[in-house]
């Protein structure tokens, strides 16, 4: 049924669009790339870029977030776009909290199909802001995107990979908000340090920032400052008591007790690193408000073990299955955890065997690209 339909691809630095060029194809659907440039905030395509898409005569363009929104002219306080100016029916895809929303409503959408968002509660913020065809669709794995681990052998304990947000643009996000919005801000922080399972990025919390000049740098403070707390105090008390690998950026240095190694590159190595650790940590982001992070998929579905803090879509997508993902929810806790399935291999082994078959059954690119296709060819 999908060999038939034509889909161009507007393309992004996200490895995500690559993972779901992959799958498309292997479902037999013949692909596009166009090209574009980004210029002044915004995203332009030559001409003969636009002859291209011309010709091919897509079914749909998919692209994430706004890349495939480019500006024509502005015509009744709506900015139209080449895609709606050609009358091709184009797909969004949100793999992160739609913090630039007032830019995306400021767009005419006449052609736009349906919004794909990797969280449950984003759905009703799309909806919030007019746009009706909204669907959840959550990460996934890759089974052609990554490089083959060079060795499995366990040279480390516990392992995290992540970056560190520079705190001077953290400062430089919260000194542009006004009064009211670095209240708003630093309240909803210090009820999510106190409570970690409180919810910030739900549609209540975003309305207080529907300025378009501070929506973004509003978000971008929260989630930025919160994370880098979160990271580095639960990295810190784990380090007083085993010895955990970072690789990173040169900030997570300031950290003591720790030994950190220089970034990894996605595509190459990153299974690498998650074969050659016994626990792999994830630590999901303050904007992810119930979505599981690209990292459950990833090592899951390369058969490697990990240990993760509490999200509501663990029980939401694998409880079906009987899978429960190993998670902790306070410092001691994830002391305690570390403690337990460091002494248990068995266990861990048991685990990655359990969810790496799920995962590779129902959480694949190949799997997420035929719900969306049967979605968008049932409307």
């Amino acid at each position: 049924m999908h060999r038939s339909l034509k889909i161009a691809i507007i393309p992004s630095s996200n490895p995500i669009l690559e993972c779901m060029e992959l799958a498309l194809r292997d479902l037999g659907v013949s692909l596009l790339a166009i090209s574009v440039v980004k210029e002044n905030n915004s995203f332009v395509i030559n001409n003969s870029e636009i002859e291209k898409l011309v010709q091919f005569k897509p079914d749909f363009v998919f692209f994430i977030a706004r890349t495939g929104l480019l500006p024509i002219n502005r015509e009744g306080g709506l900015t139209n776009h080449l895609l709606d100016e050609l009358q091709i029916r184009y797909v969004i895809f949100y793999f992160d909290f739609p913090r630039c929303m007032p830019q995306l409503c400021a767009y005419s959408h006449n052609f736009l199909q349906h919004i794909f968002t990797w969280d449950r509660t984003h759905v009703d913020i799309f909806k919030y802001y007019g746009f009706s065809r909204v669907s959840f669709l959550p990460l996934a794995y890759s089974t052609q995107y990554f490089s083959a681990p060079a060795s499995r052998e366990k040279t480390y304990d516990i392992c995290f990979i992540g970056f560190l947000f520079p705190p001077k643009d953290i400062t430089q996000f919260y000194n542009s908000l006004n009064a009211r919005l670095k209240r708003k801000a630093d309240e909803l922080l210090n009820k999510k340090i106190k409570e970690e399972a409180y919810k910030i990025f739900v549609l209540d919390n975003m309305l207080a920032s529907e300025q378009l000049d501070q929506f973004t740098h509003y978000f971008n403070y929260i989630n930025y400052r919160y994370n880098n707390y979160k990271r580095k105090s639960y990295i810190s008390y784990l380090s007083k008591s085993k010895d955990v690998h970072v690789f990173g950026d040169e900030l997570w240095r300031e950290v003591a007790g720790i030994t950190v190694h220089s970034p990894v590159n996605y595509k190459e190595a990153i299974v690498s690193v998650f074969a050659n650790s016994k626990i792999n940590l994830n630590f999901t982001s303050a904007h992810n408000t119930t979505a599981l992070t690209q990292r459950i998929f990833d090592c899951f579905g390369s058969g490697e073990f990990l240990l993760s803090d509490r999200q509501d879509d663990n029980a939401y997508l694998f409880s079906v299955d009987n899978i429960e993902i190993p998670t902790f929810s306070s410092k001691s806790d994830l002391v305690d955890k570390v403690n337990y399935f460091l002494s248990h291999p068995e266990e861990r082994f048991e685990i990655v065997q359990r969810t790496q078959k799920v995962v590779l059954e129902k959480h694949t690119w190949e799997c997420r690209m035929k719900t969306a296709l049967d979605i968008l060819l049932k409307n």
